[in-house]
């Protein structure tokens, strides 16, 4: 049986749940993006122009990509803002940017493991070699 790539086999089988939790996480990635941008700009801060595109990068690399390093990279990314900015300011902020690294997170690895799945069961056994 011939094997599909990941980006098929994301269109055809994979679950409407880790389907959701990739576009919602994409969505609200950028929504986040948007919204630092903003407020950076407003507070002329144009260091921020580096947050918004991490952001954005890891954010195309869960939705294009399907990247669980992505995901990841977005989890930690954010908890590590969330504590310099809590320790700074004294103030929680950034707590949606987590749900975001979550729901990527965990839309990520459900794929790929259902995938994988799927590579396995349709691998075909190796031809026995016969010895002489």
């Amino acid at each position: 049986m011939e094997q599909i790539s990941k980006r098929e086999f994301y269109a055809k089988y994979a679950h409407k749940q880790d389907k959701m939790y990739i576009r919602s996480a994409a969505i609200l990635a950028y929504v986040c993006a948007a919204i630092t941008l903003a407020v950076g700009l407003l507070l002329e801060n144009y260091f921020i122009l580096i947050d918004v595109a991490i952001i954005v990068g890891m954010a195309l690399g869960v939705q294009i990509a399907k990247s669980r390093v992505c995901a990841v990279i977005l989890l930690v990314y954010s908890c590590i803002s969330m504590i310099v900015t809590l320790v700074s300011t004294g103030k929680v902020t950034g707590w949606w940017l987590i749900c975001v690294g979550i729901c990527s997170v965990l839309g990520t690895f459900h794929v790929h493991k259902d995938y994988r799945r799927y590579l396995l069961s349709n691998q075909s056994e190796p031809a026995n070699r016969q010895s002489f």
